[in-house]
Protein backbone atom coordinates (compact mmCIF):
# COMPACT_ATOMS: atom_id res chain seq x y z
CA UNK A 1 0.00 0.00 0.00
CA UNK A 2 2.98 2.29 0.92
CA UNK A 3 6.79 2.53 1.19
CA UNK A 4 9.22 4.18 3.78
CA UNK A 5 8.43 7.38 1.71
CA UNK A 6 5.31 7.64 1.32
CA UNK A 7 2.28 8.13 4.13
CA UNK A 8 -0.93 5.53 3.39
CA UNK A 9 -3.22 5.71 1.02
CA UNK A 10 -5.43 3.89 -1.03
CA UNK A 11 -6.13 6.05 -4.57
CA UNK A 12 -8.93 2.78 -5.87
CA UNK A 13 -10.94 3.67 -3.04
CA UNK A 14 -10.36 7.21 -3.44
CA UNK A 15 -11.48 6.81 -6.84
CA UNK A 16 -13.90 3.99 -5.85
CA UNK A 17 -16.12 6.65 -3.47
CA UNK A 18 -15.77 9.47 -5.99
CA UNK A 19 -16.91 7.61 -8.61
CA UNK A 20 -20.38 6.15 -6.78
CA UNK A 21 -21.20 10.14 -5.80
CA UNK A 22 -20.57 10.42 -9.81
CA UNK A 23 -23.60 7.71 -10.29
CA UNK A 24 -25.39 8.06 -7.16
CA UNK A 25 -25.46 11.34 -5.87
CA UNK A 26 -27.60 10.75 -3.15
CA UNK A 27 -25.22 8.37 -1.45
CA UNK A 28 -23.21 11.53 -0.17
CA UNK A 29 -25.71 11.22 2.64
CA UNK A 30 -24.07 7.30 3.75
CA UNK A 31 -20.33 9.56 3.79
CA UNK A 32 -20.34 12.58 4.15
CA UNK A 33 -20.75 12.12 8.34
CA UNK A 34 -17.32 9.91 7.92
CA UNK A 35 -15.41 11.60 5.23
CA UNK A 36 -14.10 15.53 5.15
CA UNK A 37 -12.16 16.78 2.37
CA UNK A 38 -8.94 15.94 3.61
CA UNK A 39 -9.27 12.53 4.59
CA UNK A 40 -8.16 12.15 0.15
CA UNK A 41 -4.68 11.77 -0.62
CA UNK A 42 -4.83 12.91 -3.66
CA UNK A 43 -5.53 16.86 -4.45
CA UNK A 44 -7.42 15.70 -7.00
CA UNK A 45 -9.71 14.22 -4.98
CA UNK A 46 -10.20 16.15 -2.73
CA UNK A 47 -11.16 18.76 -5.40
CA UNK A 48 -14.02 16.61 -6.64
CA UNK A 49 -15.38 15.93 -2.95
CA UNK A 50 -15.42 19.31 -2.00
CA UNK A 51 -17.55 20.07 -5.21
CA UNK A 52 -20.12 17.22 -4.01
CA UNK A 53 -20.37 18.68 -0.70
CA UNK A 54 -20.78 22.54 -2.13
CA UNK A 55 -23.24 21.31 -4.19
CA UNK A 56 -25.20 19.48 -1.57
CA UNK A 57 -24.95 22.53 0.49
CA UNK A 58 -26.97 24.35 -2.27
CA UNK A 59 -29.37 21.31 -2.75
CA UNK A 60 -28.13 20.76 -5.96
CA UNK A 61 -27.82 17.39 -7.97
CA UNK A 62 -24.48 15.30 -7.96
CA UNK A 63 -23.41 13.92 -10.94
CA UNK A 64 -20.64 13.71 -13.65
CA UNK A 65 -22.11 16.87 -15.08
CA UNK A 66 -22.54 18.86 -11.99
CA UNK A 67 -19.49 18.26 -10.88
CA UNK A 68 -17.21 18.91 -13.59
CA UNK A 69 -19.38 22.25 -14.08
CA UNK A 70 -18.75 23.25 -10.04
CA UNK A 71 -14.90 22.22 -10.85
CA UNK A 72 -14.64 24.54 -13.84
CA UNK A 73 -16.20 27.24 -12.03
CA UNK A 74 -13.56 26.98 -9.37
CA UNK A 75 -11.13 26.86 -11.95
CA UNK A 76 -10.20 22.94 -11.02
CA UNK A 77 -11.15 20.94 -13.42
CA UNK A 78 -8.16 20.88 -15.07
CA UNK A 79 -6.18 20.18 -12.11
CA UNK A 80 -8.28 17.41 -11.59
CA UNK A 81 -7.57 15.56 -14.75
CA UNK A 82 -10.49 16.80 -16.35
CA UNK A 83 -14.13 15.37 -17.73
CA UNK A 84 -12.20 12.20 -19.14
CA UNK A 85 -10.58 11.66 -15.26
CA UNK A 86 -14.48 11.85 -13.84
CA UNK A 87 -15.55 9.42 -16.66
CA UNK A 88 -12.84 7.53 -15.44
CA UNK A 89 -13.41 7.04 -12.23
CA UNK A 90 -17.42 6.15 -12.71
CA UNK A 91 -16.00 3.46 -15.27
CA UNK A 92 -13.78 2.10 -12.53
CA UNK A 93 -16.22 1.72 -9.93
CA UNK A 94 -16.81 -1.86 -8.71
CA UNK A 95 -20.02 -1.06 -7.64
CA UNK A 96 -21.57 2.00 -6.15
CA UNK A 97 -24.01 0.24 -3.56
CA UNK A 98 -20.37 -0.48 -1.47
CA UNK A 99 -19.58 3.40 -1.25
CA UNK A 100 -19.72 3.17 2.30
CA UNK A 101 -17.09 0.71 2.83
CA UNK A 102 -15.08 2.65 0.04
CA UNK A 103 -15.30 5.54 2.66
CA UNK A 104 -14.13 3.81 5.86
CA UNK A 105 -11.02 2.51 3.90
CA UNK A 106 -10.51 6.28 2.85
CA UNK A 107 -11.18 7.26 6.38
CA UNK A 108 -8.66 4.72 7.98
CA UNK A 109 -5.73 5.31 5.93
CA UNK A 110 -6.34 9.15 6.37
CA UNK A 111 -6.35 8.35 10.31
CA UNK A 112 -3.03 6.43 9.38
CA UNK A 113 -1.10 9.09 7.74
CA UNK A 114 -2.46 10.82 10.54
CA UNK A 115 -0.91 8.71 13.35
CA UNK A 116 2.73 8.36 11.07
CA UNK A 117 2.66 12.07 10.79
CA UNK A 118 2.25 12.93 14.74
CA UNK A 119 5.08 10.21 15.10
CA UNK A 120 7.41 12.21 12.90
CA UNK A 121 6.92 15.06 14.14
CA UNK A 122 7.33 13.27 18.22
CA UNK A 123 10.66 11.72 17.00
CA UNK A 124 11.51 15.20 15.12
CA UNK A 125 11.30 16.86 18.62
CA UNK A 126 12.94 13.89 20.56
CA UNK A 127 15.74 14.42 17.95
CA UNK A 128 16.19 18.00 18.41
CA UNK A 129 16.15 18.01 22.37
CA UNK A 130 19.34 17.67 23.69
CA UNK A 131 19.19 15.15 27.39
CA UNK A 132 18.70 16.81 30.24
CA UNK A 133 21.65 16.81 32.57
CA UNK A 134 22.39 16.89 36.26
Amino acid sequence: MYTDRTLPHDIEAEHSVIGSLLLDGDSLSKVSSILKPTDFYLEKNRYCFEACLNLAGRNEVINQVTVAHELSLQEKLDPVGGSVHLSDMVNGVPSPVHILHFAQIVQRTSVMRQLVQAAGSIAKIGDESSPATN
